[in-house]
């Protein structure tokens, strides 16, 4: 019986070492929540990287709030002027991006999903001109 426990407590200790499983650049290394359960919620713009680079007192906000049904909110700030959009979202077969777009819309925009805990998400954008933008949230 001891020896099966010392069995049980290596493969758990393998099982959980293994960086490479990880989905997100940025980590959880593990979890037992799946993607979709941690998504969910209001999520708070705390950092905007531009190629990057930290971009200080930035006017630009982007805030989400993500919804068990595949709808929810975007609402976008630019120094005082301000809107809010219906969205609808998914996540790639993947898991690793996150698809939105307006629901009146028919395209969709992509984020790369570098970092996705039960509080932090950190998306990335390439925008093309303006660079590769990176967008760190807080759950809220």
């Amino acid at each position: 019986m001891k020896r099966l426990g010392l069995l049980f407590i290596a493969i758990s200790f393998l099982a959980l070492s293994f960086n490479s499983c990880t989905t997100y650049e940025e980590g959880p290394g593990f979890t037992l929540l799946p993607a979709e359960m941690r998504i969910k919620g209001s999520w708070v713009q705390e950092a905007l990287y531009i190629n990057d680079q930290l971009q200080e007192n930035t006017t630009f906000k982007l805030e989400f709030i993500f919804q068990k049904d595949g709808i929810g909110t975007r609402n976008t700030r630019i120094g005082s002027l301000s809107a809010s959009d219906e969205i609808e979202w998914k996540l790639s077969d993947d898991k690793k991006t996150l698809l939105v777009k307006k629901t009146s819309d028919t395209e969709w925009d992509d984020f790369k999903i570098l970092r996705l805990t039960s509080n932090e998400l950190w998306l990335e954008e390439d925008t093309g001109i303006l660079g590769i933008w990176q967008l760190r949230y807080k759950k809220v």
